[in-house]
């Protein structure tokens, strides 16, 4: 961005976060060295490093952020990152869940959210915020069924007389958030979302990256994922190039934000209003 590298996003619960890098930070030099991508954590994996960042404008905004690299479980990271972000806004006496979630590429990611919304932490929120920006795709189409389905409660009656209802759907508001970094099957998950009128759909364009690839091994041992067919959706629409424009959308100034996330504050505003009623 304009010659300069920004902290677009952080992964919540990685060693960026704990460090408390944050979205918008320039990045300027690593132990003295340039920023680079790779080169500047290569071997570095358990030994902390000097990030020098740039916070705002000011070149007095300056300061040294001490991270410590690790090798992260590609398995893993995103289910990680996806239960730490889980959070739980209270306003005006109401509560909004929030989750992100990173990946799609796995059915664990839709199993763990339904676990929370159904019988974990925000079992008795009144509404949520859906995070679908940056990462990685690969949603099934059907996950919309936990908000549109058609699946009838279940009372348990004990013989004490006590009662327990078992919900297997998501019947309060939800606020879906995109950005140009979601993409794939989270696009597909946008466009049911906004046809459907299951929610309002916060936040940027998305990026109009949907058709279907497949990774191919090459002899050198680097990996070629290539496009091999198109995706029509109801038979007429592709994304492809062109997205999903949200219905609020809320402009995201990278450069120097200082860790605001005007998508995220805008989608519990609606997500509150809808919750309330107004």
């Amino acid at each position: 961005m304009n010659g300069k590298t920004f902290v677009s996003a952080v992964l919540d619960g990685s060693p960026a976060a704990q460090a408390g890098l944050k979205t918008g930070d320039q990045l300027l030099s690593v132990d003295g060295r340039s920023y680079q991508q790779i080169q500047s954590f290569a071997g570095k994996a358990g030994q902390k490093v000097n990030l020098l960042i740039q916070r705002t404008t000011a070149p007095n905004s300056r300061k040294q952020v001490a991270v410590t690299p690790k090798m992260l479980d590609a398995t893993t990271m995103f289910l990680d990152a996806q239960k730490a972000s889980r959070e739980v806004i209270e306003q005006e006496r109401k509560k909004i869940g929030y989750v992100h979630i990173w990946s799609y590429a796995g059915e664990q990611y839709q199993q763990q959210l339904e676990s929370d919304l159904i019988t974990g932490s925000f079992k008795d929120v009144d509404g949520l915020v859906l995070d679908l920006r940056d990462g990685w795709g690969g949603a099934s189409p059907t996950y919309l069924g936990l908000f549109t389905a058609k699946i009838p409660d279940m009372t348990i009656i004990r013989r004490d007389g006590s009662r327990t209802i078992r919900r297997f759907q998501w019947k309060k508001p939800v606020i879906m958030v995109v950005n140009e970094g979601t993409r794939s099957g989270k696009e597909i998950l946008a466009f049911g979302f906004q046809q459907y009128n299951i929610g309002s759909l916060v936040g940027s364009k998305t990026a109009g990256a949907v058709v279907a690839g497949s990774p191919f091994l090459m002899q050198d041992g680097s990996v070629l994922y290539l496009a091999i067919s198109d995706v029509l959706l109801n038979d007429k629409h592709r994304l492809e190039g062109k997205g999903v424009t949200p219905d609020i959308n809320v402009p995201f100034p990278l450069e120097y934000a200082q860790g605001a996330d005007p998508q995220k504050q805008q989608a519990v505003e609606v997500a509150l209003k809808a919750v309330t009623g107004e």
